[in-house]
């Protein structure tokens, strides 16, 4: 598929429009993706490399950054060394196929916002809360996908008012990117990105219920959510997580490479849902036609669905808990993830 496309670029063709994309393999990205496509190409034909693994390449050196940062969060929130929140993401079977084998984008998307929830803890706050939409916004534009988390942290990282004219910036700089595609074909970038949501009807509600009822719910959820967390008294990491985590719990669409996104923002907190989600995505994709597909056993795509549910269940039923008597904050983090021996 990105060969495909990358063969579009290198005949300066329109990703959107072009009669050589067949239609499974439209293009649903960015066009901030499509000059990194190009110039993964570049290197490729320079190299004389594989495309296929130098963008593999690419994005697995993305996610040593991603674990780098990770390790960073892990520390301040959970107490644990640096090297175990490193190796709890970057070593993670489900990163490991999703990224080094699948090669996906969600990763790089990913970079800036936990980048963003590093920055969230200390310094002078106008310019943290910047830094902090740059960062948002280029995640904005390299994948939309993860919008939401970056509604997330900008509920938390700017006063009311300011966070409605943050997000409508960043939406007028995503906007942006589309420019001279739009004024060519707008119809057909409206449809592929704004209109591509997953695979309808195969995971979560919208696998038993009409999407009338899927799609609203969705994003009442997904809007409303970082009100709550901030009720709650969540901070910026755990915020982000439940946000990450009820995306997967509530989505009225599925790819494959939509399973990495509450590994990236929840390895740095762990817990035993993670590991449950963890071994019901692995197994998932080591059964996949898409992935490695080498254990015969048959692609439940809601067997990872109502962990994902249970998940964000368990991480609101704690949140609450924790509200009503803070006193018992100690003792479920303790249980959950044992202190970090001497």
């Amino acid at each position: 598929m990105f060969e495909i496309w990358a063969a579009v670029l290198r005949r300066g063709g329109n990703l959107f429009v072009d009669p050589e994309i067949p239609p499974a393999n439209y293009y649903a990205y960015t066009p901030v993706w499509a000059v990194l496509l190009r110039v993964y190409d570049l290197i490729a034909t320079a190299s004389g490399t594989p495309m296929h693994f130098v963008l593999r390449a690419a994005l697995t050196l993305a996610d040593v950054g991603n674990a780098c940062l990770i390790g960073v969060i892990a520390h301040r929130a959970s107490g644990w060394s640096w090297h175990r929140g490193f190796a709890t993401y970057f070593l993670n079977p489900v990163s490991i196929l999703l990224v080094g084998f699948h090669g996906q984008v969600e990763p790089l998307a990913a970079l800036p916002l936990l980048g963003a929830i590093v920055l969230s803890r200390a310094g002078a706050a106008a310019v943290h809360r910047r830094a902090e939409w740059l960062l948002g916004t280029a995640s904005l534009v390299l994948k939309h996908n993860l919008a939401f988390l970056v509604w997330t942290l900008y509920w938390f990282a700017f006063p009311p008012l300011a966070r409605v004219v943050a997000l409508g910036l960043s939406a007028v700089v995503f906007a942006a990117t589309f420019l001279p595609y739009l004024i060519v074909s707008p119809g057909a970038v409206i449809h592929n990105v704004l209109g591509h949501a997953g695979l309808p009807g195969l995971y979560g509600f919208s696998s038993f219920a009409p999407l009338w009822i899927c799609v609203p719910l969705f994003f009442i959820v997904m809007t409303s959510l970082p009100l709550a967390a901030q009720a709650w008294g969540l901070d910026v990491p755990r915020a982000m997580r439940l946000s990450a985590i009820a995306f997967m719990a509530f989505t009225y669409g599925i790819g494959e490479q939509y399973f990495v996104i509450p590994i990236l923002f929840g390895a740095a907190l762990g817990g035993r849902w993670f590991w449950g989600y963890t071994a019901a995505v692995s197994l998932f994709l080591l059964s996949s036609f898409e992935n490695v597909n080498i254990l015969p056993l048959p692609r439940v795509w809601n067997a990872v669905w109502v962990v994902a549910l249970a998940w964000t269940a368990s991480e609101v039923i704690s949140a609450v808990r924790i509200k009503i008597n803070p006193g018992i904050e100690g003792a479920i983090r303790t249980r959950v993830e044992p202190p970090e021996p001497d």
